[in-house]
Order: structure tokens, then C-alpha cells, then sequence
């Protein structure tokens, strides 16, 4: 097996085969690079986006998450145990 191919299979394991573990997982992570980066101040980086247009993004974003996050639990219900 190569090594690739072992890193994939312990990657599996680690979140015990579900996806929707590794992007519950993957979420929190997220969240908390989110919750870091508010705290910095990127006025001298950064332009500032309407409010219109940020606010569209993110319920793109959420409307998006909810999606993926069904379908991957819906996913994993109907996937035979071993």
C-alpha cells in the first residue's frame, strides 16, 4: 500500500469513516480561524464590502452548508455497517 494510500485510510479511521463527523469537525475549525480573524483589524488591507453585497454571501454560505451537511448525514444513513 503506498504511503499516500495509508494516510488516506488512517484519515478515515481518525473521523470513524463518517463524513459528516470530519465536516462537523472541519466546521469548529472554521469557526475558530473565523473567531480569530475578527479580532484583527484589516482596515489598512482590505476594502470594505457594501453591506448588501456581504450579507448575500453570507446566506449563500449558510443556505450552502445546510445543504452538504444533509446530504452527507443522509449520505452515511443509507451506507450498509460493517
Amino acid at each position: 500500500m503506498s504511503r499516500l494510500a495509508q494516510w488516506w485510510d488512517n484519515t478515515k479511521a481518525f473521523f470513524k469513516r463518517s463524513e459528516v463527523i470530519f465536516y462537523s469537525r472541519l466546521q469548529v475549525l472554521a469557526g475558530f480561524f473565523l473567531a480569530v480573524f475578527q479580532g484583527i483589524d484589516w482596515t489598512s488591507v482590505t476594502v470594505n464590502l457594501d453591506n448588501a453585497r456581504h450579507s448575500l454571501y453570507l446566506a449563500a454560505g449558510l443556505i450552502f452548508n445546510g445543504i452538504l451537511t444533509e446530504y452527507l448525514r443522509r449520505r452515511n444513513a443509507t451506507l450498509p455497517t460493517t
